[in-house]
C-alpha cells in the first residue's frame, strides 16, 4: 500500500466473469483509490452554543442543496472543530504526532502503518444524530483484496479513536469507551484506475466471490445509475465510484450528491430504529413528512434514482414512500394504526348500517 500523488494511467473496465488463461496465474493490479467513511449515532445530550469542543455552524440552504426543495427546514448545523478539541486529540491520540497538531488535517497511521493526511467533518440533524465523516486526502495504491480490509473502519485503531473521540467530546472525553447508540458505519470508495467490474462489486458488496446471478443483480439494481464509463454501486454496505471517463467536474458533482444522499439515509435510519415514539410526534417525522409529500429530487432523474435505491438498500421504504396524513396538531398518523371505520370503506359501511338501522327502527315504532 503507497500515496500517490494523482491517479494513474486508466484503461478500458473489465466484465463480469472475465477469467484468465487457464496456464496463467491471475495477478490482481494495484488500484488508485480514495477512501472515505461516514459514522452516524446518536448523541448522548445536545450540543450548545457555547460548547468546549465544537462551534455550531446553522446550514439553511441544506435541503436545497441535497433534495432540491424550497420551503423546507431541515433541522440540521455542522460543527466546526475548537483548539480545545484539536489539543484533546494531540493529548489521546498524539504519542507520535507533532505539538503543533492544533487543526486539520490531522496526520494518522492507516491500518497501523504510515501516517495520512485526515480530514473530519461533523453534521447534526435534529439534535440527536451526528454524521462524523472521515476523509483521506491523499490517494492510496492497494489490491482490491486489500481495499476491501481497508475500507472497514476496524481495520484501523487511530481512526475508531478519533470517532469515538468525536461523539464522547462533550458528554465524557473517554477515547476508550463508546457513549453512543445506533452506531451506523459505511464506506465510500472512489477508484481512479482499472478495477474489473468483479472487483468492485465484491468491494461494495465485502462479500468476495459473489456467484453470477448476485453479481448481475448488483449491476442490475445500479444499471439506471451509470450513463457513461464512470460506474457507481450502491449497496447497504457502502457505495464504490469508478470514475474513468473525463468528466471530472460530473464526478465531483455525481458522489458529492450521493454522498449526502446517503448521510441523510443513515441519520433517518438511526433516529427510526432507536426512536421509541411510536405514535410519530417526534419532529424528524413531521419533517421528513413534508419533505416526501411532494417527490423530492425532481428536477434530477439519477440523483432521484439514487435516492430511491440508497433507501431501499437502508430499507427505508416506509419513511419515504409517504402516504400518511398530518393531523392539525402536527402529529404524523400512520395508515397502519388506522381503525377499519377510519377509512372511505369503513365511512360508507357505517353510513348503510345507520340508515338500515334506522328504516327498522322507523317499522318497529310504527312511524312509518
Amino acid at each position: 500500500m503507497h500515496i500517490l500523488s494523482g491517479p494513474s494511467e486508466r484503461t478500458p473496465r473489465g466484465a463480469v466473469g472475465s477469467t484468465p488463461t487457464p496456464d496463467t496465474q491471475p495477478t490482481k493490479n494495484m488500484a488508485s483509490a480514495k477512501l472515505e467513511w461516514k459514522v452516524c449515532g446518536l448523541l448522548r445530550s445536545p450540543i450548545g452554543n457555547s460548547d468546549d469542543w465544537f462551534l455550531k455552524r446553522n446550514d439553511p440552504g441544506y435541503a436545497k442543496r441535497v433534495f432540491g426543495r424550497d420551503g423546507i427546514t431541515l433541522d440540521s448545523f455542522t460543527l466546526t472543530p475548537t483548539k480545545r478539541f484539536h489539543q484533546m486529540v494531540l493529548v489521546e491520540l498524539g504519542q507520535n504526532l507533532p505539538s503543533s497538531f492544533n487543526s486539520m488535517p490531522y496526520s494518522l497511521p492507516l491500518n497501523g502503518g504510515e501516517l495520512y493526511p485526515i480530514s473530519l467533518r461533523f453534521r447534526v440533524f435534529y439534535e440527536r444524530a451526528m454524521v462524523v465523516s472521515i476523509r483521506l486526502l491523499q490517494s492510496l495504491e492497494a489490491t482490491p483484496e486489500e481495499l476491501i480490509e481497508l475500507s472497514k473502519l476496524s481495520s484501523h485503531p487511530s481512526l475508531e479513536a478519533l470517532v469515538r473521540l468525536s461523539f464522547n467530546a462533550h458528554y465524557c472525553p473517554d477515547p476508550s469507551q463508546w457513549s453512543v447508540d445506533g452506531l451506523l458505519s459505511k464506506p465510500f470508495v472512489r477508484l481512479y484506475s482499472h478495477v474489473e467490474v468483479q472487483d468492485m462489486i465484491d468491494l461494495v458488496s465485502r462479500h468476495p466471490g459473489m456467484n453470477d446471478r448476485a453479481s448481475r443483480e448488483m449491476l442490475d439494481k445500479n444499471e439506471a445509475l451509470n450513463m457513461n464509463d464512470d460506474l457507481l454501486l450502491i449497496d447497504k454496505q457502502g457505495v464504490v465510484f469508478s470514475c474513468i471517463s473525463s468528466d471530472k467536474v460530473g464526478q465531483r458533482n455525481r458522489f458529492g450528491r450521493v454522498e449526502m444522499l446517503y448521510e441523510y439515509a443513515m441519520q433517518l435510519s438511526t433516529l427510526s430504529s432507536q426512536d421509541s415514539s411510536k405514535s410519530g410526534n417526534a419532529q424528524w417525522r413531521r419533517t421528513n413528512f413534508e419533505l416526501h409529500q411532494q417527490e423530492v429530487l425532481s428536477q434530477s432523474v439519477n440523483a432521484r434514482r439514487a435516492w430511491n435505491l440508497v433507501c431501499t438498500k437502508l430499507d427505508l421504504g416506509s419513511l419515504t414512500n409517504v402516504r400518511d396524513k398530518i393531523d392539525e396538531s402536527g402529529v404524523v398518523e400512520s395508515p397502519v394504526s388506522k381503525k377499519w371505520y377510519e377509512g372511505l370503506v369503513g365511512m360508507i359501511v357505517i353510513g348503510v348500517v345507520i340508515t338500515i338501522l334506522g328504516a327498522i327502527a322507523v317499522k318497529k315504532l310504527g312511524l312509518s
